[in-house]
Protein backbone atom coordinates (compact mmCIF):
# COMPACT_ATOMS: atom_id res chain seq x y z
CA UNK A 1 0.00 0.00 0.00
CA UNK A 2 1.44 3.23 -0.78
CA UNK A 3 1.57 6.06 2.06
CA UNK A 4 -0.54 9.43 1.33
CA UNK A 5 0.29 12.61 2.28
CA UNK A 6 -1.79 12.49 4.95
CA UNK A 7 -0.29 9.26 6.13
CA UNK A 8 3.16 11.29 6.48
CA UNK A 9 1.99 13.94 7.81
CA UNK A 10 0.26 11.56 10.75
CA UNK A 11 4.10 9.87 10.98
CA UNK A 12 5.12 13.42 11.88
CA UNK A 13 2.66 14.07 14.52
CA UNK A 14 3.88 11.40 16.28
CA UNK A 15 4.54 11.57 20.38
CA UNK A 16 5.19 7.85 20.27
CA UNK A 17 1.23 7.86 21.72
CA UNK A 18 0.35 4.22 23.07
CA UNK A 19 4.10 2.87 22.88
CA UNK A 20 6.31 2.12 25.46
CA UNK A 21 8.69 5.57 24.69
CA UNK A 22 5.44 7.45 25.34
CA UNK A 23 5.61 9.83 28.03
CA UNK A 24 2.43 10.84 28.83
CA UNK A 25 2.59 8.87 31.50
CA UNK A 26 5.43 9.72 34.13
CA UNK A 27 5.96 12.41 36.72
CA UNK A 28 7.04 14.41 33.94
CA UNK A 29 4.20 15.12 32.16
CA UNK A 30 2.59 16.77 34.92
CA UNK A 31 -1.31 17.42 36.00
CA UNK A 32 -2.30 17.40 32.14
CA UNK A 33 -0.40 14.49 30.77
CA UNK A 34 1.81 16.75 28.93
CA UNK A 35 4.58 14.51 26.30
CA UNK A 36 6.51 18.06 26.42
CA UNK A 37 9.75 18.38 28.40
CA UNK A 38 11.97 20.88 28.93
CA UNK A 39 15.49 21.42 27.53
CA UNK A 40 18.22 20.24 27.06
CA UNK A 41 17.56 16.58 26.47
CA UNK A 42 20.20 15.04 29.02
CA UNK A 43 20.19 16.27 32.50
CA UNK A 44 21.81 14.83 35.39
CA UNK A 45 20.73 13.88 38.66
CA UNK A 46 23.24 12.73 41.97
CA UNK A 47 25.66 11.72 39.73
CA UNK A 48 23.75 9.92 37.28
CA UNK A 49 22.77 11.10 33.49
CA UNK A 50 19.25 10.89 32.28
CA UNK A 51 17.51 11.97 29.04
CA UNK A 52 14.03 13.07 27.67
CA UNK A 53 13.01 11.14 24.90
CA UNK A 54 13.49 13.33 21.50
CA UNK A 55 9.55 13.08 19.83
CA UNK A 56 9.04 13.02 16.17
CA UNK A 57 6.91 16.36 16.16
CA UNK A 58 8.28 18.59 19.18
CA UNK A 59 8.04 22.20 20.00
CA UNK A 60 11.37 23.37 18.84
CA UNK A 61 10.46 23.79 15.39
CA UNK A 62 10.72 26.96 12.88
CA UNK A 63 8.70 25.48 10.17
CA UNK A 64 7.57 22.11 8.28
CA UNK A 65 6.38 21.00 5.35
CA UNK A 66 5.27 17.60 3.29
CA UNK A 67 5.86 17.89 -0.28
CA UNK A 68 3.30 15.80 -2.50
CA UNK A 69 4.60 15.56 -6.00
CA UNK A 70 1.69 14.46 -8.59
CA UNK A 71 3.76 13.09 -11.75
CA UNK A 72 0.64 12.90 -13.90
CA UNK A 73 -0.17 16.56 -13.71
CA UNK A 74 1.65 19.13 -15.96
CA UNK A 75 4.95 20.11 -14.82
CA UNK A 76 3.69 23.64 -13.81
CA UNK A 77 1.71 22.07 -11.31
CA UNK A 78 2.88 18.54 -10.04
CA UNK A 79 3.95 20.01 -6.78
CA UNK A 80 2.29 20.93 -3.92
CA UNK A 81 3.99 22.23 -0.42
CA UNK A 82 1.96 21.23 2.14
CA UNK A 83 3.50 23.90 5.05
CA UNK A 84 3.44 25.06 8.22
CA UNK A 85 5.17 27.50 10.64
CA UNK A 86 5.31 25.11 13.98
CA UNK A 87 5.26 22.20 15.80
CA UNK A 88 4.38 19.30 13.04
CA UNK A 89 1.43 18.19 15.39
CA UNK A 90 -0.04 21.52 16.51
CA UNK A 91 0.34 23.48 13.70
CA UNK A 92 -1.93 23.26 10.53
CA UNK A 93 -0.40 23.26 7.04
CA UNK A 94 -1.83 24.49 4.09
CA UNK A 95 -1.52 23.61 0.51
CA UNK A 96 0.59 26.44 -1.51
CA UNK A 97 1.27 25.34 -5.40
CA UNK A 98 4.91 25.22 -5.84
CA UNK A 99 4.90 27.37 -8.75
CA UNK A 100 3.17 29.84 -6.79
CA UNK A 101 4.68 33.56 -7.87
CA UNK A 102 3.26 35.39 -4.68
CA UNK A 103 3.46 34.81 -1.28
CA UNK A 104 0.99 35.15 1.24
CA UNK A 105 1.56 38.39 3.36
CA UNK A 106 1.09 36.24 6.72
CA UNK A 107 4.07 34.16 5.78
CA UNK A 108 5.54 36.53 3.74
CA UNK A 109 9.34 38.49 5.07
CA UNK A 110 13.12 37.92 5.37
CA UNK A 111 15.07 35.99 7.79
CA UNK A 112 18.36 34.66 8.80
CA UNK A 113 18.37 32.68 5.51
CA UNK A 114 18.05 36.54 3.70
CA UNK A 115 20.67 37.76 6.24
CA UNK A 116 17.69 39.57 7.91
CA UNK A 117 17.99 39.17 11.87
CA UNK A 118 14.88 37.27 13.16
CA UNK A 119 12.68 39.73 15.48
CA UNK A 120 12.62 37.67 18.53
CA UNK A 121 10.78 39.77 20.51
CA UNK A 122 8.14 41.22 18.34
CA UNK A 123 4.61 39.77 18.36
CA UNK A 124 2.58 40.41 15.65
CA UNK A 125 -0.59 38.73 15.08
CA UNK A 126 -0.80 39.06 11.31
CA UNK A 127 2.08 36.36 11.01
CA UNK A 128 1.45 32.88 10.78
CA UNK A 129 4.93 31.95 12.77
CA UNK A 130 3.06 33.94 16.22
CA UNK A 131 -0.17 32.71 16.17
CA UNK A 132 0.69 29.13 15.38
CA UNK A 133 2.80 29.56 17.97
CA UNK A 134 0.58 31.24 20.20
CA UNK A 135 -2.01 28.11 20.10
CA UNK A 136 0.73 25.69 20.30
CA UNK A 137 1.88 27.09 23.59
CA UNK A 138 -1.41 27.30 25.29
CA UNK A 139 -2.14 23.95 24.01
CA UNK A 140 1.21 22.70 26.00
CA UNK A 141 -0.46 24.20 29.15
CA UNK A 142 -3.37 22.08 28.74
CA UNK A 143 -2.40 19.26 27.00
CA UNK A 144 -4.74 16.16 27.63
CA UNK A 145 -7.86 18.86 27.00
CA UNK A 146 -7.01 20.98 24.58
CA UNK A 147 -4.56 18.49 22.47
CA UNK A 148 -7.56 16.32 21.21
CA UNK A 149 -9.68 19.06 20.19
CA UNK A 150 -6.49 21.08 18.04
CA UNK A 151 -6.50 17.49 16.40
CA UNK A 152 -9.28 17.32 15.47
CA UNK A 153 -9.77 21.13 14.08
CA UNK A 154 -5.86 20.41 12.07
CA UNK A 155 -7.49 17.15 10.39
CA UNK A 156 -10.58 18.78 9.24
CA UNK A 157 -8.59 21.86 8.10
CA UNK A 158 -6.72 19.47 5.89
CA UNK A 159 -9.56 17.45 4.43
CA UNK A 160 -10.96 20.48 3.99
CA UNK A 161 -7.88 21.55 1.91
CA UNK A 162 -7.79 18.43 0.17
CA UNK A 163 -11.14 18.93 -1.29
CA UNK A 164 -10.58 22.29 -2.54
CA UNK A 165 -7.13 21.24 -4.43
CA UNK A 166 -9.35 18.66 -6.33
CA UNK A 167 -11.10 21.57 -7.76
CA UNK A 168 -8.27 23.81 -7.60
CA UNK A 169 -6.32 21.09 -9.79
CA UNK A 170 -9.52 20.79 -12.45
CA UNK A 171 -9.89 24.34 -13.06
CA UNK A 172 -5.81 24.54 -13.76
CA UNK A 173 -5.60 21.79 -15.78
CA UNK A 174 -8.62 23.19 -18.07
CA UNK A 175 -6.65 26.24 -18.00
CA UNK A 176 -3.47 25.03 -18.97
CA UNK A 177 -4.58 23.26 -22.29
CA UNK A 178 -7.14 25.64 -23.00
CA UNK A 179 -5.01 28.49 -22.85
CA UNK A 180 -1.90 28.38 -21.45
CA UNK A 181 0.54 27.10 -18.63
CA UNK A 182 1.05 31.09 -17.02
CA UNK A 183 -2.82 30.99 -16.91
CA UNK A 184 -3.26 27.99 -14.73
CA UNK A 185 0.03 29.19 -12.95
CA UNK A 186 -2.15 32.53 -11.68
CA UNK A 187 -4.98 30.40 -10.83
CA UNK A 188 -3.01 27.95 -8.35
CA UNK A 189 -1.03 31.53 -6.72
CA UNK A 190 -4.45 32.91 -6.32
CA UNK A 191 -5.69 29.83 -4.38
CA UNK A 192 -2.46 29.51 -2.24
CA UNK A 193 -2.46 33.07 -1.21
CA UNK A 194 -5.89 32.38 -0.85
CA UNK A 195 -5.77 29.58 1.42
CA UNK A 196 -2.81 31.46 3.43
CA UNK A 197 -4.56 34.19 4.56
CA UNK A 198 -7.82 32.29 5.45
CA UNK A 199 -6.08 29.78 7.73
CA UNK A 200 -4.16 32.61 9.11
CA UNK A 201 -7.66 34.26 10.53
CA UNK A 202 -9.12 31.06 11.52
CA UNK A 203 -6.38 30.54 13.48
CA UNK A 204 -6.76 33.59 14.89
CA UNK A 205 -10.30 32.92 15.67
CA UNK A 206 -9.42 29.19 17.13
CA UNK A 207 -7.06 30.80 19.55
CA UNK A 208 -9.79 32.69 20.84
CA UNK A 209 -11.87 29.33 21.10
CA UNK A 210 -9.35 27.59 22.86
CA UNK A 211 -8.75 30.34 25.29
CA UNK A 212 -12.58 30.77 26.30
CA UNK A 213 -13.21 27.16 26.79
CA UNK A 214 -9.87 26.38 28.68
CA UNK A 215 -9.10 29.00 32.00
CA UNK A 216 -8.78 29.05 35.47
CA UNK A 217 -7.99 25.38 35.37
CA UNK A 218 -11.66 24.87 34.42
CA UNK A 219 -13.13 23.58 31.30
CA UNK A 220 -15.84 26.12 30.22
CA UNK A 221 -18.22 24.52 27.81
CA UNK A 222 -21.70 25.82 26.28
CA UNK A 223 -25.33 25.17 27.87
CA UNK A 224 -27.95 26.64 26.18
CA UNK A 225 -30.32 26.69 29.29
CA UNK A 226 -28.04 28.89 31.04
CA UNK A 227 -29.33 32.38 32.23
CA UNK A 228 -25.87 33.98 32.69
CA UNK A 229 -23.09 32.77 29.99
CA UNK A 230 -25.29 30.28 28.25
CA UNK A 231 -22.50 27.76 29.87
CA UNK A 232 -21.49 25.26 32.19
CA UNK A 233 -18.14 25.35 34.37
CA UNK A 234 -16.20 22.13 34.51
CA UNK A 235 -13.88 21.49 36.94
CA UNK A 236 -11.94 17.61 36.06
CA UNK A 237 -9.97 17.61 38.97
CA UNK A 238 -7.00 15.89 39.58
CA UNK A 239 -6.53 12.16 38.17
CA UNK A 240 -5.50 9.21 40.35
CA UNK A 241 -2.09 8.86 39.39
CA UNK A 242 -1.58 12.27 40.18
CA UNK A 243 -3.59 12.25 43.55
CA UNK A 244 -1.11 9.17 44.49
CA UNK A 245 1.80 10.51 43.39
CA UNK A 246 0.87 14.08 45.77
CA UNK A 247 0.34 11.80 48.74
CA UNK A 248 3.66 9.85 48.17
CA UNK A 249 5.43 12.79 48.12
CA UNK A 250 3.84 15.23 51.06
CA UNK A 251 2.22 12.61 53.47
CA UNK A 252 -0.46 14.14 55.14
CA UNK A 253 0.70 18.09 54.27
CA UNK A 254 -2.84 18.34 52.52
CA UNK A 255 -4.48 16.03 54.27
CA UNK A 256 -8.23 17.07 55.76
CA UNK A 257 -9.46 15.69 59.18
CA UNK A 258 -12.30 13.77 58.49
CA UNK A 259 -14.64 16.33 61.04
CA UNK A 260 -13.67 19.27 58.58
CA UNK A 261 -14.46 17.72 55.03
CA UNK A 262 -18.20 18.65 55.93
CA UNK A 263 -17.78 21.92 56.19
CA UNK A 264 -15.59 22.51 53.42
CA UNK A 265 -18.08 21.13 51.47
CA UNK A 266 -20.64 23.60 52.53
CA UNK A 267 -18.63 26.43 52.97
CA UNK A 268 -16.85 26.55 49.40
CA UNK A 269 -19.30 26.19 46.84
CA UNK A 270 -17.72 26.94 43.13
CA UNK A 271 -19.56 29.67 41.20
CA UNK A 272 -18.47 31.34 38.19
Amino acid sequence: TKLSVFDVMDLMNSHYENTELDASHDVGAGLFADVHRPRPLTWEYHGKTYFNERTVATERTGWNFVAEIRPKMPRELAALIWFAVDDSSTAPRVPVYASSKVVAEPYAGKGTQDGVPFEAFRFDLQKAFWIQNLVSNFAYSRWADAYPILRKKIDSLHTQFAQQVKEVDNTAVAAYHSTSSAAAVDIVTDFSVLACEKLQKEWVDFFGELFTRFRDFSTIVPKADDTRCGCTVQQPGISEGNKRRIVLETGSHYEIPDEAVIGIDRDFKTTY
